[in-house]
């Protein structure tokens, strides 16, 4: 697990300040909620964890190190958004499978790792349906097995 500090961080889009100052620190293994009405800056903020934004001041700490100049890719940190976003044309296992595909890993650990995560998010059995076959619950939980 990671510590994560975000440090002093503000973000503007364009001259409209959307995050001013913000300073908060997630213990390895701790859990974190953001919460606050709309426009408050909750999205903005994952955004710059994930490295989907670059901050206008401050920085993004992970295990005290700057992961400012840290590709997206290789963070580490995904959103998983409230609405899933599954592709229509794959199965729950192609959809879980496609990051790790991309990443090149040989098959049998695509496999084996989809499984894995497949029976922690209790989904094993859904292998072949596609997104459409699915509850919105289930179809949440594809979302996250695919950001593992």
């Amino acid at each position: 697990m990671t510590h994560v500090e975000l440090k002093h961080l503000t973000y503007s889009y364009d001259a409209h300040p959307a995050l001013a100052d913000l300073s908060l620190e997630i213990g390895s293994g701790e859990l974190a909620a953001v919460l606050g009405p709309s426009g408050c800056g909750k999205t903005t903020t994952l955004r710059l964890l994930a490295g989907l934004l670059h901050p206008t001041a401050g920085d993004v700490r992970f295990d005290g190190h700057s992961v400012l100049e840290t590709a997206a890719e290789r963070r580490g940190a995904v959103m998983v958004f409230q609405q899933p976003l599954l592709f229509p044309h794959l199965s729950v296992f192609d959809n879980v499978a496609f990051g790790l595909r991309a990443q090149k890993q040989p098959e049998p650990e695509i496999r084996r790792a989809v499984a894995e995560i497949l029976a922690r998010v209790r989904l094993e059995g859904l292998e072949r349906r596609g997104p459409r076959e699915l509850s919105g619950g289930q179809a949440q939980r594809v979302a996250l097995a695919r950001a593992r």
